[in-house]
């Protein structure tokens, strides 16, 4: 249990959201955020594929998705915010990345939440499933 409150709240501390920044993100973003933070050491989508016409494929994510956005340290001039966007149907997430000093819009994905695995444990997928852009 300590291990599993430390491992949150270095995922706060890595994407500099301070608890008065922002609200606590539901516990499926929570488990999304937390096994990005443990496998890469912080919080970088870079390992997702990138999507191609990411900006649209995200505008066309509605129904069955929650979304929860990362907004960079206060006070940073060139930081990244990352949108979540989950879907509970399919347990898979995107990352929409933005911001920055280049102003980019990048969407990756998808990731898959495998949660059938008997250990609970979170692994990715980076196979079929990304939404398609209409």
């Amino acid at each position: 249990m300590k291990t599993y409150i430390l491992i949150i709240f270095l995922a706060f501390v890595a994407i500099g959201a301070a608890e008065d920044q922002q609200s606590k993100p539901p516990k499926e973003i929570q488990d999304v955020i937390t096994w990005i933070v443990t496998k890469q050491g912080k919080f970088d989508p870079t390992f997702l594929p990138i999507v191609k016409d990411g900006y649209k494929v995200r505008k066309s994510m509605t129904k069955d998705f929650m979304f929860y956005t990362i907004h960079p340290p206060k006070g940073a001039m060139d930081g990244f915010s990352h949108e979540i966007c989950y879907n509970g149907i399919s347990n898979q997430f995107w990352i929409l990345r933005s911001g920055g000093e280049a102003g980019v819009i990048i969407l990756y994905g998808p990731g898959k939440i495998d949660k059938k695995s008997a250990n609970q444990s979170l692994q990715l997928s980076t196979r079929s499933g990304t939404p398609r852009a209409s």
